[in-house]
């Protein structure tokens, strides 16, 4: 949506449904961060959220399909790039085996596969296939953890979410843990890596404006 006619841009700040999820109208479905405000974006119909086309933290200019809500099984016209559709479940075939999930893994991003820098390194310095990895997180994109996992690193799972949530490369560690597993201690033994912060919305509006207040100061050492 525009917020005001002076918006050419916003910021999606986190997705309060995810595909497949039921939506009433009126529903608050998404926030959004403008240069001026951070604001819930409601849904205009009700229905069930098919797709996600746009991924929390980017920034889409106004105007724009960022998602498709319809009719649950409803065909989803000219899915994106970075659409995550909802594909309700096949009754009639069930996958049982680790291969399976793998060679069932799409081919996404109209033949290129979907997947963060840091999953692509790993993958390439591993050998590893990444049209045979199944995604784990919602929006469909491989990540690092998804090439750990099929890389065998041990490691546990809340230490697993630990290393990624710091951007911790788990592939150099030695685990404490029974049989030379990753464990939390571990991972609490290494320094926490600084925050980086994009300067969107009103983070870049202050900066912007001090840096300019600066430039304007006459007596800047002061």
């Amino acid at each position: 949506p525009k917020a005001g006619m002076a918006m050419e841009q916003g910021t999606i700040s986190r997705w309060l449904k995810k595909v497949g999820d039921p939506i009433k109208k009126g529903e608050p479905i998404l926030e959004i961060e403008t240069d001026k405000v951070s604001m819930e974006v409601e849904s205009e119909v009700g229905g069930v959220l098919l797709a996600i086309l746009e991924e929390a933290g980017s920034v889409v200019p106004v105007i724009q399909t960022i998602a498709w809500i319809g009719a649950a099984g409803e065909a989803v016209p000219a899915v994106e790039k970075k659409a995550v559709a909802f594909q309700p479940a096949a009754p009639a075939k069930e996958v049982n085996t680790v291969n399976e999930v793998q060679q069932a893994a799409p081919q996404r991003l109209s033949g290129k596969i979907a997947a963060t820098p840091a999953a692509k390194t790993l993958a390439k310095q591993k050998k590893i296939d990444l049209a045979k990895i199944a995604p784990t997180s919602m929006s469909g994109v491989i990540k690092r953890r998804d090439v750990e996992a099929q890389a065998n690193i041990k490691v546990t799972p809340l230490a697993r979410k630990m290393a990624a949530e710091r951007e911790i490369d788990l592939q150099s560690m030695k685990g404490t843990g029974a049989g030379g597993k990753i464990t939390v201690a571990d991972i609490e033994t290494l320094p926490r890596p600084a925050k980086k912060i994009p300067l969107v919305g009103m983070r870049k509006v202050i900066v912007q404006r001090m840096c300019a207040s600066k430039r304007a100061d006459p007596n800047p050492n002061a």
